[in-house]
């Protein structure tokens, strides 16, 4: 019983080292991404609501947060994928140097990966 335990738990440390260890080999632009992407903290928790306003997305300054604003980008990607990447970069605006990444990373890789960011 108690090896069957002790088989569990080392099973479990393992399940969680390999999920810190996927997380810490990708670039931060994606780790950005990703924390966005599940943001969902609305009212008054996004910073710059005046430039969600000035992008046409306020709405989720009370409703839905960044982890809206990343939905929202995935859908207008295909038609306007300058407006998607500003999104994305929206996201950010609490962090020059997570803009940065992202601006580094460029649009396309950006957008490539916007998908994938939500579904993990």
């Amino acid at each position: 019983m108690i090896k069957h335990i002790w088989k569990a738990a080392l099973i479990a440390v393992m399940s969680i080292s390999f999920n810190v260890a996927a997380h810490a080999q990708q670039p931060d632009w994606q780790l950005h991404k990703i924390w966005a992407g599940h943001n969902t903290n609305a009212g008054g928790a996004p910073n710059c609501p005046a430039n969600y306003f000035q992008l046409g997305v306020g709405y989720f300054v009370a409703n839905g947060g960044r982890a809206a604003v990343m939905r929202y980008a995935v859908a207008v990607a295909p038609s306007n994928p300058n407006a998607a990447f500003q999104l994305v970069l929206l996201t950010q605006c609490h962090s020059a140097s997570a803009q940065l990444a992202l601006l580094q990373a460029g649009e396309y890789q950006v957008l490539a990966y916007l998908p994938i960011a939500l579904m993990q």
